[in-house]
């Protein structure tokens, strides 16, 4: 029974025995010593006498039933009794270091918890009784993560972490094939970036053959800044939210329009029945509440539209209406809406094809070209001139290669996109961060799955050389 226990903390020490298990509400406590025996010096090999004991509480977190597993451990004290060598020692043990009050196997169940980036330290600091700084530093003090090799396909883009001016907007950087994080920069200034790749050597940054990012210049420009054997893809995501940002600013633009007719409105009839005028208490009338909730029906692409014959009562409108009546409603608001949706779905009709052949894109997004330049709407001759500038970038973008698991893809940054949600949560459930090489560590920990730990820890100096 006692060897079951033992096994089941997990104790490395053949020679310990229990003496007593007690329970007090969640709280169990194991007590534990070395059995006794004879002791010889190691240096003369002289009998040891005992000077004594002294207890040690220590907090071995084995259990994950919601009980606290406290380790009262008896520690002896022994000293030579040969009067030239009086060497003086205490028990030791291999499951707990010298002035620890937790057990060597509370750093790597720690780390392991912190795989998950919804936990924040707080959560594991109370799962396994110790402080969130014990928490954060443990982290630090195991893990030394470094930039992986430069990939054949790199994905670059920015996330908001706003720790402080100089780590407002970090880079990540990301390997399109298999999703890891190759490394998290603190910003994206000209500086930083100047200093990190150009300190990796040209043979692996020419390895880099596609460079996928948004429309942000200077990250198309790391082709010939950084990564001289490269060509820039823009993700067609991004060039699709650029119309989509237009279009919605055009929706506000009518709605604004509406509000100030019906503001007119109101004081009209305010002043007409001799009443106080607050604007708060304008009525929002058919026109904007159909701006407001059903814009939908224009942004969205029109395949992914879920038209419903069966009418439903509206209480706003007083009416029982279907899908297609709120269209033909909306679209009546404006006499470009429907030119609108028309040219958008040109875009996502090109973005969507199967082409491969890149002479064949080239000649079927220069027909949208001419065509969104010779538009009466000024949001899509604007958008021809960013077609145009960014031709070749966005041409690439319908490049296949086949992935590690053998399937054909498209290079975009899609992963990327998909990931920047995960340091947007961590932040939040961090409630703000303060430190940068906690949250790079953190982030790439979470993403990894074959990160390695440090065999020694590093130092306090070492842990805390980041913090200023």
């Amino acid at each position: 029974m006692i060897n079951d226990i033992m096994n089941f903390l997990n104790i490395e020490d053949k020679d310990m025995i229990i003496t007593k298990i007690l329970t007090d509400g969640n709280i169990k406590e194991v007590h534990l010593e070395k059995s006794l025996k004879a002791e010889y010096c190691p240096a003369c090999s002289s009998r040891m006498y005992s000077k004594g004991k002294y207890i040690r509480k220590i907090n071995h977190p084995i259990l994950q039933d919601g009980y606290q597993l406290i380790l009262i451990v008896t520690q002896r004290k022994w000293r030579c009794t040969n009067p030239q060598c009086n060497l003086y020692f205490n028990d030791q043990f291999n499951f707990i270091s010298k002035y620890k009050q937790s057990s060597n196997i509370t750093p790597y169940m720690i780390l392991n918890e912190m795989k998950n980036i919804h936990v924040t330290t707080a959560d594991v600091a109370r799962k396994y009784n110790i402080s969130d700084t014990s928490v954060h530093y443990i982290f630090l003090q195991f893990l030394d993560i470094r930039r992986l090799p430069l990939p054949e396909i790199l994905s670059v883009d920015e996330v908001f972490l706003d720790i402080d001016y100089r780590h407002r907007y970090a880079l990540i950087l990301m390997d399109f094939n298999t999703l890891d994080i190759v490394d998290i920069l603190p910003n994206r200034w000209e500086e930083t970036t100047n200093a990190y790749f150009l300190s990796i050597p040209l043979d692996e940054r020419k390895k880099v053959k596609f460079l996928i990012c948004d429309m942000y210049n200077p990250y198309i420009n790391y082709t010939k800044r950084y990564f001289p054997n490269s060509i820039a893809i823009i993700d067609s995501f991004h060039v699709v939210s650029w119309i989509l940002t237009k279009i919605n600013s055009y929706i506000n633009d009518i709605k604004k329009r509406f509000q100030i007719r019906d503001r007119k409105l109101y004081e009209e009839f305010c002043k007409k029945n001799n009443r106080p005028i607050d604007f708060k208490n304008t009525p929002v009338s058919k026109e904007v509440y159909l701006l407001n909730n059903f814009r939908w029906l224009l942004l969205q692409n029109v395949e992914n539209i879920d038209y419903q014959d069966r009418p439903r009562y509206n209480h706003k409108l007083k009416a029982y209406l279907n899908t297609y009546d709120y269209e033909k409603m909306f679209f009546q608001l404006d006499d470009n809406l429907m030119n609108i949706r028309r040219l958008k779905e040109k875009y996502i009709e090109f973005n969507k094809t199967k082409e491969k052949d890149l002479n064949k894109v080239a000649v079927l997004l220069n027909d949208l070209i001419f065509l969104y330049s010779h538009s009466s709407l000024i949001m899509f001759r604007e958008f021809s001139e960013l077609l145009k500038k960014h031709k070749q970038e966005i041409i690439n973008s319908f490049i296949y290669i086949i992935d590690n698991y053998g399937n054909e893809r498209r290079l975009s940054n899609g992963p990327m996109e998909g990931y920047n949600r995960t340091p947007k949560d961590f932040k939040r459930n961090s409630r703000g961060l303060d430190n940068f090489e906690y949250a790079r560590s953190r982030l790439i920990w979470a993403n990894r799955k074959n990160e390695s730990i440090l065999s020694t820890p590093k130092s306090k100096k070492e842990v805390y050389k980041f913090k200023k």
